[in-house]
Order: structure tokens, then sequence, then C-alpha cells
């Protein structure tokens, strides 16, 4: 009886899964676009590495994002510099749209399987500690 009431055995109910997976994935969501938000308004030009504050955020997914930085280079389809001369921040495919569209689709997506691989590491581990007793 004490054992169905147990933290762990709340927490690992199918629906408290879901709600922290959701907050959790939410909360990424909204916090990529915050980031995004502050870079595009900022004048200093090294506001772009914001972005790298997700790297060890979104560990070991942002792997994939360093990679694909290598692998795609945005200036070959629009120059972040604009007619006039200027930088312009929502022409700069490598430095804003890829960190924000990687970190705000892959990202968000770990956050919101971090609650749920959690879950079956821990049912695993309860069944091998079950079937040693």
């Amino acid at each position: 009886m004490l054992y169905d009431i147990c933290p762990i055995n709340v927490l690992l109910s199918g629906i408290m899964i879901k709600t922290i997976s959701y907050i959790f994935g939410f909360s990424h969501l909204c916090f990529v676009i915050f980031i995004a938000y502050v870079i595009a308004k900022s004048t200093d030009p090294v506001a772009v590495n914001a972005w790298l504050f997700f790297i060890p955020l979104d560990f070991p997914i942002s792997l994939g994002w360093i990679i694909s930085g290598y692998i795609f280079d945005g200036n070959w389809i629009l120059s972040s510099i604009d007619d006039s001369g200027n930088y312009n921040i929502f022409r700069d495919i490598n430095n804003y749209w890829l960190p924000a569209i990687y970190a705000g689709v892959f990202g968000s997506l770990w956050w919101f399987y971090i609650p749920i691989l959690l879950k079956k590491v821990i049912l695993f581990l309860k069944d091998k500690i079950s079937k040693l007793n």
C-alpha cells in the first residue's frame, strides 16, 4: 500500500510524465524564442554568441547543430550584408536562423523526451533490482 503512494511512483505515472514533458519542451521553446528576440533587437554584433548557451544545455543534441554549421554554408544562399552594405541579422542564416531553428525544434524535442527517457531508465533499473531480490 505504501509502495503505491511513494513519490517516485506518482512521478512515474503516465499523466505526470507527459505533463512534465510538455512543461520542459514548451519552456525550452519559449527560451529559444526569447533569445532569438534578444539577439534580433540587439545592436551588438556579438549578440549571436548567445546561441552558444544552448550547446551545453541541449547536449548531446547540440552536437548535430555544430556539425550542421560546418556542413551548411548559408552565405551562398543569402548574404548577411544587405544592398546598402549593412549587416542584417535576419539575412544571416548560419548565425541566426540555423541555431534558432535547430535549438527550437530539436532542442525542444530533446527536452520533451528527457522525462520519458528517465522514466524508462528508472523502470528498467527497478525491474533489474527486483529480479536480483
